[in-house]
């Protein structure tokens, strides 16, 4: 786990990852609505743009690497998509949370976007990089804690698998600048693909994705990974998905019931925010009256 970085030696490295179009709203939650008016972290925040597809977000970690060469180390570095919208203040609301959890790497709950409910968090297969035990649903991640863990969904002996849409890693421990015998840097954000026969001998092509990669290589190098749903976020698309609330056509990953056996993850309880800032908690017995 991390060690809190005094708030005077803190620097941030962000990225703004521009595929396809750019969201104006996206463009100023980045620009303009990343630290709060009060934040401690002014003027400690480093910003740019890269033009890049999911598997180039090493582009990131080579600045960071590069910069501490250079006398200039930066203590944290984020990325966040340019088709999502958070908060204003999410900078300060994730660093706020790595902190209190001593956690080294903390994403925001972000759901994909279709009507399912399902989100990019998943829970991992004990040893298959392209296959999940099960990816959480928004009616699942409001019966967790707001920041969670593999323990609180329930999984001690799985890994917690994150989304790089937003997300601040902490980049002073060790394990951040590890490298290979080789002398190329262990720690890499790359996915990777597969093509394979299935169980019932049909060839089928595989996908794992960089931001689980990431979440993966980070827990094996010794880092504690968490999610959060406290920064409030929209995934823009033909709707803008978002983590606000639980909602979703089902309650668990249909496509992989199979795997997971429907089991249950989290609390009974589904926790909702109210207006006025407070939450309500309703068990499963209410919601089945």
């Amino acid at each position: 786990m991390g060690k809190k970085v005094p708030i005077a030696e803190t620097r941030i490295l962000l990225s703004h990852c521009v595929y396809g179009q750019t969201h104006p709203h996206s463009s100023r939650a980045f620009w303009q609505g990343a630290l709060r008016a009060d934040s401690p972290y002014h003027g400690k925040l480093w910003q740019d743009q890269i033009a890049t597809s999911f598997s180039s977000h090493n582009i990131l970690l080579t600045a960071a690497l590069n910069s501490a060469e250079e006398g200039q180390p930066f203590t944290h570095i984020g990325i966040m998509h340019n088709d999502v919208v958070p908060e204003n203040g999410w900078v300060d609301i994730l660093m706020e949370e790595m902190d209190r959890t001593e956690c080294d790497l903390i994403s925001v709950v972000t759901p994909i976007k279709d009507l399912e409910g399902k989100s990019s968090t998943a829970i991992d297969s004990h040893d298959d990089p392209f296959l999940v035990h099960r990816r959480l649903m928004m009616n699942e991640v409001f019966r967790l804690p707001e920041t969670f863990d593999n323990v609180d969904c329930g999984y001690p002996d799985r890994n917690l698998l994150i989304n790089t849409s937003c997300f601040i890693m902490r980049f002073t421990e060790p394990w951040a600048t590890a490298t290979n015998e080789d002398g190329s840097l262990k720690l890499n954000i790359t996915s990777e693909d597969k093509i394979r026969r299935r169980e019932d001998g049909k060839w089928m092509a595989y996908h794992s994705p960089s931001d689980w990669h990431l979440s993966r290589t980070v827990i094996q190098l010794g880092g504690k990974v968490m999610a959060t749903r406290k920064v409030k976020i929209k995934h823009i698309g033909d709707l803008p998905y978002t983590n606000e609330q639980p909602w979703g056509t089902y309650d668990t990953d249909k496509a992989l019931e199979h795997v997971h056996k429907n089991q249950w993850i989290g609390s009974r309880d589904t926790v909702l925010p109210t207006e006025n800032g407070s939450t309500v908690t309703i068990s499963m017995n209410e919601e089945a009256a």
